[in-house]
């Protein structure tokens, strides 16, 4: 049963992607299966798990210690003399239970680092799945594109094709010259030459989409085109979007949290300067016994306060709290440069979007106007009243703008979303 069971989940799967798949379904199967969305997520587990272990420095610990050694030794007889006696042999045990008094401030360093880290770690497996989303759309983009490239110019074949065999006719009846019908021919062969680069284009980027997706090699996609929205600028705010940017977005909250990391770090070193306290409870026996079975009965207790301070050291420990230090001071730095780096792209990204607004509306009336030119002078190329080269000329115009107002059309929808991530 669950092997038929399973059988249907693949065929299903199967099914799935031998036929067409959306932009939206593209990006989900990117997200489940981006090998860097997966490191990025494990990173995020460790550090929440390192953010545990931190807290757990602060509990106490209970530890064994059974110890056994063996030895010679000599014991003075007389004056001059010794006699060598045979082996020393001891046992030891103690179970202890130290709880940690004061350390200098570095174990609540430790916690408040690795909480942060914690922090930092989440936003990075955000900002890479946004990454993914974003790469993902710029692929399926360029296949998009490319396959209204091919579209276009294979509608551009068809038309010269058509021309091309009335041409012949014209020849014959000697209406034009060979050298119409060979220019022609140039237009053909730099048409069909443009397709399969479209066609490579599209060959190379399904491909990569596959692999972005986790798909086999062989396996068949057919991509369904998006809608592109239309006047995205009016909804947006940009001085509210900016202010909330500065505030609440990915890249701000990376470089916060990394100061946090910083400070944490210098306070820790700070704290290895200080002595350190511990408060313990020992059951153990005093010295060592002959049997192992002695050493257990002779166990007692003892507790008291231990305390543990490093007065020289070459400077070590202050060396490693200066190096803190500058790190912090780096970090600050680096705060205020992603801060000012963060205004400059959002400014960027939404006069790029509202360019590509007014580009879009461009290129959709340079493209009705190239289909209405090109309809005109068909009808003077019939009628005798332009060259084959003006006819051309046309032709080309028609195909280069629609190329053009899809791929302007595709760069605004990625403009808008690029614009959408730096708010995040």
């Amino acid at each position: 049963m669950m092997k038929k069971i399973a059988a249907i989940f693949f065929l299903t799967g199967t099914v799935l992607f031998a036929g067409e798949i959306t932009l939206e379904e593209a990006i989900a199967r990117a997200l489940k299966h981006s090998r860097e969305v997966q490191i990025a997520e494990k990173k995020f587990l460790s550090s929440k798990i390192k953010a545990k272990q931190a807290i757990k420095k602060a509990l106490p610990s209970l530890v064994y210690l059974g110890n056994y050694q063996q030895s010679e030794y000599e014991r003075m007889q007389a004056k001059n003399r010794t006699e060598k006696q045979g082996e020393k042999i001891g046992y030891r045990q103690s179970v202890t239970l130290t709880q940690p008094l004061f350390q200098g401030g570095s174990i609540v360093a430790e916690i408040q680092g690795a909480k942060y880290y914690e922090s930092l770690f989440e936003i990075e497996y955000l900002q890479k799945k946004i990454e993914t989303r974003l790469k993902t759309i710029q692929i399926y983009s360029h296949i998009i594109r490319a396959k209204k490239e091919l579209e276009a110019l294979r509608y551009s074949k068809k038309q010269l094709e058509q021309r091309y065999e009335k041409q012949k006719v014209q020849l014959e009846l000697q209406l034009i010259t060979r050298t119409d019908l060979l220019k022609t021919e140039y237009h053909l062969l730099s048409v069909e030459s443009q397709m399969e680069k479209a066609k490579n284009e599209i060959e190379v980027q399904t491909e990569n989409l596959k692999i972005q997706m986790g798909l086999f090699k062989d396996e068949k996609i057919e991509i369904q085109e998006f809608f592109v929205p239309k006047q995205c600028s009016a909804k947006i705010d940009f001085d509210k979007d900016r202010k909330q940017a500065m505030e609440t977005s990915m890249s701000v909250l990376s470089a916060k949290y990394r100061l946090e990391i910083a400070k944490a770090e210098q306070r820790g070193r700070a704290g290895e300067m200080l002595p350190e306290i511990n408060l313990f409870a020992s059951y153990e026996n005093v010295g060592e016994r002959r049997t192992f079975n002695q050493s257990r009965k002779d166990m007692e207790w003892i507790g008291g306060v231990e305390v543990r301070w490093k007065l020289f050291s070459f400077g070590r420990e202050y060396d490693s709290y200066k190096v803190a230090t500058l790190e912090k001071e780096t970090q600050e730095l680096s705060q205020e440069k992603i801060q000012d780096s963060l205004r400059l792209k959002l400014r960027e990204a939404y006069l790029d979007l509202c360019r590509l607004e007014i580009l879009r509306d461009s290129k959709t009336k340079a493209l009705e106007t190239a289909e209405l030119n090109f309809q005109m002078e068909q009808e003077k190329y019939d009628a005798g009243l332009i060259s084959v080269v003006d006819y051309l000329d046309s032709e080309k115009q028609l195909r280069e703008a629609k190329v053009s107002y899809y791929q302007t059309e595709l760069e605004y929808y990625y403009a808008f979303e690029y614009y959408q991530s730096l708010l995040v």
